[in-house]
């Protein structure tokens, strides 16, 4: 059905628009109008399909790009599209920070800034009003742990105190560890799952996820990521635009650029009233 329309957008006009430039590698400019429901979903697959390089969709509202979200996963599964979302309840509002959120932000820019280029990269005007720790910054903060590596679990326990982490018995939520004998749990920021590291003396002998619920390991790794809260306001980082993270090649794709813009602007005049008062 969806190859079935993606032949029909192919040999339209505007599959012609689009086409001829991705076949002759040169840059596309493109406005649209008339588009309505499902459309700028099934041309922005359409688009990727084609050109094979990240798209970056942006939207006014979150409910816009949720929809376009659950719209893409159908057609190219879960694993091709990310999600970016705010990491508050309310922009500018520090106390409401959701932690589920910043473990979205961390992994967009983590699979960004990985081997495996993203397929799709969704977000909306309140998400990119908050900018982000720089690139050099995130890499100083950031500690990768490997089976094998020679690491002193007091050096790990006395990074993560640096990196805000707090110390609990049981690990339930990111940014939290707990240190018992040789073994230790911690949840970065990095992920939706926490880790435990098991230690034969100074030696990561075993890498696991874990369940929060049940507390039992599972899935087996051989490394992983330890990140702090990127969107902590308390950090001294340099902090960037998150479109700087962006593939040179993304093809940038919106329903309604004015509106979307206008969104981000709202917010920077409210930031404003806010810390000048």
């Amino acid at each position: 059905m969806v190859s079935s329309l993606f032949s029909h957008l192919k040999k339209s006009i505007l599959g012609e628009e689009v086409y001829t430039p991705i076949l002759n590698n040169e840059p596309l400019k493109l406005s649209v109008q008339g588009a309505a429901g499902s459309y700028i979903s099934l041309f922005s697959s359409f688009i990727y399909s084609e050109y094979i390089k990240p798209v970056f969709l942006f939207f006014a509202d979150k409910e816009e790009a949720a929809y376009a979200l659950n719209e893409i996963e159908d057609i190219f599964g879960k694993e091709k599209v990310l999600f970016y979302p705010t990491s508050h309840l309310m922009p500018y509002q520090v106390e409401d920070i959701q932690n589920a959120n910043v473990v979205l932000r961390t992994e967009v820019i983590n699979t960004i800034l990985g081997k495996s280029a993203p397929g799709f990269i969704i977000s909306y005007a309140d998400a990119l009003s908050e900018k982000v720790i720089g690139k050099s910054d995130l890499e100083s903060i950031s500690l990768n742990v490997k089976t094998g590596d020679k690491l002193d679990s007091d050096f790990l326990n006395e990074v993560l105190f640096n990196f805000q982490f707090h110390r609990t018995d049981f690990v339930t939520q990111p940014g939290e560890f707990s240190l018992r004998g040789g073994i230790l749990d911690v949840f970065s920021y990095s992920g939706e799952q926490p880790y435990r590291i098991g230690f034969f003396g100074d030696e990561v002998e075993t890498i696991r996820k874990f369940n929060i619920e049940t507390q039992l390991s599972e899935e087996k790794v051989q490394e992983f990521q330890i990140v702090p809260n990127i969107d902590n306001p308390g950090q001294e980082t340099t902090r960037i635009c998150f479109l700087d993270y962006l593939p040179e090649d993304t093809v940038f794709i919106t329903q309604d650029l004015s509106v979307s813009l206008s969104g981000i602007d709202k917010n920077f005049k409210k930031a404003d009233a806010i810390y000048s008062s």
